[in-house]
């Protein structure tokens, strides 16, 4: 908890979706919340996501993923930089 309230950079590393495929990223989280609009990164085995001005923008896909894969499994809506990095 002293972790999200002190300013320092927030990065999330999970899977990303469930054990039956369903997405983990959501419109709004189901779960009790550490602290509210504190993530500046998201990072999954699929893609990276940065948070930047309350939006989130999708960085960097993995070589084994695709566009159209992580649009299925993301339930929010993100951005897409311009230039999208792989890892």
């Amino acid at each position: 908890m002293d972790l999200v309230t002190c300013g320092s950079k927030v990065i999330v590393i999970m899977e990303h979706c469930n054990k039956h495929g369903a997405p983990k990223i959501l419109n709004q989280c189901t779960l009790p919340l550490t602290g509210k609009r504190v993530v500046n990164m998201l990072i999954t085995e699929k893609a990276v996501f940065e948070f930047l001005h309350n939006e989130l923008f999708l960085k960097e896909i993995a070589k084994e993923s695709s566009l159209e894969e992580i649009k299925k499994t993301v339930e929010c809506e993100f951005n897409i930089v311009d230039n999208v990095g792989t890892f």
